[in-house]
């Protein structure tokens, strides 16, 4: 199994740490997570210079991008032009969420709405991620894809997020071992894991993302308890 970590491209400072993970064998590549800066992604030169191979993750609603808003169609546009153009600096890999609703309603037409944006103005390259079907950070926003069905049919990669799956799973009341074996079917191409007690549901030949705390602010070392118990520090 081989292990990278996420790190913002805003976490410029984060960078020398975890070369020195490298350096030590203990991951092998980082994931950038690309912040938008207006209608464009925020990459700088220190990131571009880094030794360490690279694999993308597109911004989300976090970073107020949500693919599933018609409102923002125009910057969603945009921002997916400029990821299509920095492809080739990462390892064929763009991570990208479809998106959020704050209620049910209109859930196909979202679905369809992102899918359709992606394919556009992105392509069949991307990888989309599970998500929950309840989330993010305490708001009830209702997530576009999180159950493997809705996967199978669609031209894009899987990026198979543990943690995702394990909260869909808890949220209604599924047993987890049999969806996780759903979502292998559709042959994953990319995984992500914070939660190490899901690491025995991996395949043991795949490349997993730790992904670090949004509150990390000053050391991979000092702060993340994810990364010891993943054995990475």
């Amino acid at each position: 199994m081989k292990y990278g970590i996420g790190i913002w491209t805003t976490q410029e400072r984060l960078l020398p740490l975890a070369e020195e993970l490298w350096h030590e064998g203990k991951i092998s590549f980082i994931e950038a997570v690309l912040i938008p800066d207006g209608d464009t992604l925020f990459y700088p030169e220190s990131f571009r210079r880094c030794p360490i191979p690279q694999t993308a993750h597109f911004p989300h609603d976090f970073w107020g991008v949500n693919l599933a808003d018609e409102s923002q169609k125009e910057r969603n546009i945009k921002l997916l032009q400029d990821a299509k153009v920095m492809e080739p600096m990462f390892e064929d890999i763009m991570t990208i969420h479809l998106g959020t609703l704050p209620t049910p309603e209109g859930y196909d037409e979202a679905f369809k709405r992102a899918t359709d944006m992606v394919l556009t103005y992105y392509g069949k390259d991307a990888v989309i991620e599970n998500l929950p079907k309840i989330g993010f950070d305490n708001k009830r926003l209702f997530c576009i894809g999180y159950d493997p069905d809705e996967f199978a049919d669609l031209p894009f990669r899987l990026c198979l997020d543990i943690d995702h799956a394990g909260q869909y799973a808890e949220q209604e009341k599924l047993m987890l071992e049999p969806l996780i074996q759903r979502f292998l079917s559709l042959k994953p191409v990319h995984y992500h894991g914070t939660d190490v007690a899901y690491k025995k549901f991996l395949p043991k030949d795949v490349s997993v993302v730790i992904e670090t705390a949004r509150t990390l602010h000053k050391s991979l070392k000092e702060n993340e308890k994810d990364l010891r118990l993943w054995n990475l520090i």
